[in-house]
């Protein structure tokens, strides 16, 4: 992944790493239609990686519509307000998101202005969720504008009309750009805010960062759960590295190596019978693999499937009997996830004659092309 120079702004000296002990008041003042008896407060992650529910902070009985949470916390903290009625259970997944609110909890005093929908609710008193807000303004323009794109990338991935999906991936990769381009601007704009973190969090590709924060900031408990986070993310090979050979059985019984297929061009696609996402990407790689198909190119998936009889449906139904369909049936812990540090499905790796890394999780017309850079691709099929 690429370096953006624009991250080293978050090395922040203000109010996160110095934070001072402080007491806070929130008072609410709730709609007619909320109907809520109760409100939680639930910390979240604001690295983006923990919005379930974590525990409950605080609560507060919401009498005629008003509510009041008063408590001392030691800096600011990320949370969510969750509004409940009577014999509703405080979990954020049977919570409807209408009923959730999320914002940051600051020493001093801080008042909710009940919307209709309570998750639309003002927070007023806190110049951290002014900028806050500012982030979720800026971040809910650019989801409004990339939704549509892409679910018409994904209904012409689907049906692998390649002129479609290189019309929409132009669009797509011209939002992306002005998305973190805006972030960059905020993170630089709001470099003493935990916003700033979030907003870095919030990136697809954050980029590969080796000196990040500050020295008090990265020993905060943010700045520890970001770098964490982070180095829980890099790719555990670089471009150019031998891969791990390995060994799994085939759908149909047999045996397969990695090493048996040296000198080709192999394309690893770790899926399974249970991802969406993952076999919405089929037939695409199926009109791929025609386009390119030779001696000098394997295409290999391998499911991380548990069950066989998940597996074998899969393939009956995808109607992929044809590949070479492979797996030790242990999911995320089997061999290939463990070795190539594989956290999340749809994942590739496209390996060399040479048995070297050339790419990693690249998808859909980017595959295409980056396939085109090596074997003759006809765009005739």
């Amino acid at each position: 992944m690429r370096t953006y120079k624009w991250l080293a702004i978050l090395c922040l000296t203000g109010h996160i790493a110095n934070a001072q002990v402080g007491r806070y008041e929130v008072e609410g003042t709730l709609t007619s239609k909320d109907n809520a008896t109760k409100i939680y407060v639930t910390p979240l992650s604001i690295t983006g990686g923990g919005f379930g529910y974590q525990g409950i902070m605080d609560s507060a009985v919401v009498m005629d519509g008003h509510f009041r949470l008063t408590g001392t916390i030691d800096g600011p903290k990320y949370v969510q307000l969750t509004l409940v009625t009577a014999g509703v259970v405080i979990e954020s997944r049977a919570t409807e998101r209408r009923n959730i609110l999320r914002m940051f909890l600051t020493p001093g005093k801080t008042r909710i202005l009940g919307d209709s929908i309570f998750s639309r609710s003002q927070v007023a008193g806190s110049a951290l969720n002014d900028e806050y807000k500012m982030l979720i303004t800026m971040s809910g323009h650019y989801d409004a504008i990339l939704r549509p794109l892409h679910d018409h990338y994904y209904d012409a991935l689907y049906h692998a009309d390649i002129p479609v999906m290189k019309h929409y991936n132009d669009s797509l990769n011209t939002i992306k750009l002005q998305r973190m381009q805006a972030f960059a601007g905020f993170v630089s704009a709001h470099n003493n805010s935990p916003a700033a973190i979030l907003a870095a969090s919030l990136l697809s590709e954050p980029g590969n960062i080796d000196t990040l924060f500050s020295a008090a900031l990265a020993h905060s408990p943010d700045g520890l759960a970001y770098s964490k986070k982070q180095e829980a993310h890099r790719p555990k090979m670089k471009t150019g590295e031998k891969v791990p050979d390995f060994t799994l059985t085939g759908a149909d019984g047999k045996k397969v190596s990695l090493s048996g297929y040296a000198g080709k061009y192999v394309l690893i696609d770790c899926w399974a019978s249970w991802c969406g996402p993952c076999r919405n990407e089929i037939p695409f790689m199926k009109k791929l693999d025609a386009m390119i198909k030779g001696s000098s190119f394997q295409l290999l998936p391998i499911s991380v499937d548990t069950k066989k009889e998940d597996w074998m449906k899969a393939i009956n139904e995808e109607q992929i009997s044809g590949w070479t369909n492979i797996s030790d049936l242990k999911g995320m812990k089997g061999i290939v996830p463990t070795l190539y540090g594989v956290q999340s499905i749809p994942h590739n790796f496209l390996v060399g004659p040479d048995g070297r890394l050339l790419a990693e999780n690249v998808h859909g017309i980017a595959l295409l092309d980056l396939l085109a850079k090596y074997l003759p691709v006809n765009d005739k099929q």
